[in-house]
């Protein structure tokens, strides 16, 4: 049975919302192809610390570009994905990243017990 008690003391996820242009990218206006699309130097860098701080993060966009006519849905959807798998790929690197330090922590830590014994 969930209580107020359980509820306040429940950990909570820690949630970033990014406003896509601007933000992830420079704004030059209507992105209507991924040949358009460019990340700011620093945007996996700073995504992947707030990964690390253990961060979730959404990306959202408003493209009143649609609605205009300056942008088709189906190019949207692809700048999309492509935002996407790119952000997948850094995130696949900063979890293998940090599992990498957790074992090379592990093992020196065992190898300090073994030393010990």
């Amino acid at each position: 049975m969930a209580t107020y008690e359980n509820w306040i003391l429940k950990p909570l996820n820690k949630v970033v919302f990014l406003d896509r242009d601007g933000t992830l990218n420079p704004d030059p206006g209507y992105i209507s192809s991924i040949n358009q699309f460019k990340f700011y130097p620093d945007t996996f860098t700073s995504l992947s610390t707030l990964a690390k701080l253990g961060f979730k993060f959404a990306i959202v966009t408003n493209q009143s570009g649609i609605a205009r006519g300056f942008i088709k849905e189906e190019a949207l959807e692809e700048i999309s994905v492509f935002i996407a798998v790119l952000i997948i790929r850094m995130m696949d690197a900063v979890v293998a990243s940090l599992k990498r330090d957790f074992l090379i922590k592990l093992l020196i830590s065992m190898t300090s017990t073994f030393l010990q014994q």
